[in-house]
């Protein structure tokens, strides 16, 4: 399986520790998937009242800043690559490309997920 992670960085990051690479990416995992969670909420209020929309903005671009950073940290790549597009979106108001992307991001997550289960 191709989970698009640069295993050098990750092996180099970790000392070669398998046990830690494995713990690294779990606790991502469980971190990402709470910051996708708040994306998720902040989506779906996105149209409430200006003051809201304005908070369900600021909320996505940090989730995806924040996803964007700990994803690079741990050589998913791809995955930043989606985050850093994301955060462009949220900028430009492109909600129906958002959408779109933080699917592309919880996919992602759950391959590793796979790949942790294996």
């Amino acid at each position: 399986m191709n989970l698009a992670i640069d295993w050098e960085h990750l092996h180099q990051i970790s000392d070669g520790n398998a046990a830690f690479e494995r713990e690294l990416l779990e606790i991502f995992v469980e971190d990402t998937e709470q910051h996708l969670a708040t994306a998720k909420v902040a989506v779906a209020a996105w149209h409430d009242a200006q003051a809201t929309a304005q908070q369900n903005k600021a909320q996505l671009a940090q989730v995806a800043h924040h996803v964007k950073g700990s994803s690079a940290n741990v050589g998913l790549y791809q995955m930043q690559k989606v985050a850093l597009q994301l955060e462009q979106y949220v900028e430009d108001n492109k909600l129906t490309e958002i959408t779109t992307l933080l699917t592309q991001l919880k996919n992602m997550l759950e391959e590793i997920q796979k790949h942790l289960k294996e």
